[in-house]
């Protein structure tokens, strides 16, 4: 994920129309539409789906069903935003995240190989 430093004047041309606030606009609409990549496996072990994220640090969450580990990540995603300080706490808007896992041959993998999500906080 791509860091960006502004200055004062930045967040002055994101509300007042002047040279740059276009660049300035379109910089926070990249950013607000990210969209945060999941990787799920199922570990046949303790036979669970488990999902990771290299975008979100600290996301590790484990569940029997994909259904039930999405309503998971619906949860979690928006929780460890906050606590990364990728988004304010009284941040409202909506986060992006795509569900990625291999094919794994079983009978009861999920239907969709990859999805995306929306989650509204």
């Amino acid at each position: 994920m791509a860091v960006y430093f502004v200055d004062s004047s930045a967040l002055v041309k994101r509300y007042i129309s002047e040279i740059g606030s276009t660049w300035v606009l379109n910089l926070f609409d990249i950013m607000i539409q990210l969209t945060f990549k999941v990787q799920a496996f199922w570990d046949s072990e303790a036979e669970v789906w488990v999902a990771t994220s290299e975008d979100l640090p600290g996301l590790v969450t484990e569940a029997f069903t994909m259904e039930s580990l999405t309503n998971k990540l619906r949860e979690m995603i928006p929780e460890i935003m906050i606590l990364n300080r990728v988004v304010p706490p009284d941040y409202v808007g909506s986060i992006r995240f795509g569900l990625d896992q291999p094919s794994t041959g079983r009978a009861n993998a999920s239907k969709v190989l990859s999805m995306a999500n929306k989650v509204n906080i």
